[in-house]
């Protein structure tokens, strides 16, 4: 799973690893985002994990009409 690495230290890695890690992927690396909420997410700007996590936290209605 993680080559060369404890799963149990990636789990300690902290909050703000953790986001440094994965807000900067593409959305579609994200699990459960698919071939069809991909370009959905892209039409409204949400092209990272991190864009994904911003909207969240602010109740984005745009984000809401788009996934439900």
């Amino acid at each position: 799973m993680f080559p060369g690495k404890n799963f149990s230290s990636f789990l300690n890695a902290g909050h703000h690893s953790v986001e440094k890690i994965l807000y900067p992927l593409p959305i579609g690396d994200f699990f459960g985002i698919g071939k069809k909420s991909t370009p959905r997410l892209q039409s409204i700007g949400v092209n990272t994990i991190g864009d994904l996590a911003e909207r969240c936290n602010r109740d984005d209605p745009e984000l809401i009409n788009v996934i439900g």
